[in-house]
């Protein structure tokens, strides 16, 4: 059940943020997940910046294992939508 309100919260959330931000992303959570990779392994990332992408990229990475295991209800919607929306922020 909290699983179920968490995601209602984060797509209405997601849906002001991607209004309101940049444009959406036009890629899928594999490259979104590959880019966030590079971007913590990148040697110029400041030492105080990685805990943050490291964050960021585990938890985009727990999102496609459950959009994986069909937690979400519109699994392509969190994998070209919501996710690398998500990470983009």
């Amino acid at each position: 059940m909290f699983r179920r309100a968490a995601a209602v919260v984060t797509v209405a959330t997601l849906g002001v943020l991607a209004s309101a931000g940049p444009a959406r992303a036009d890629h899928g959570t594999a490259h979104t997940i590959a880019e966030m990779t590079a971007h913590y392994r990148d040697p110029g990332l400041e030492p105080q910046n990685k805990p943050f992408a490291l964050l960021y990229l585990r938890t985009t990475e727990g999102m496609r294992d459950a959009n994986a295991a069909g937690e979400f209800s519109a699994p392509e919607f969190w994998d070209r939508e919501v996710i690398p929306t998500f990470a983009d922020y």
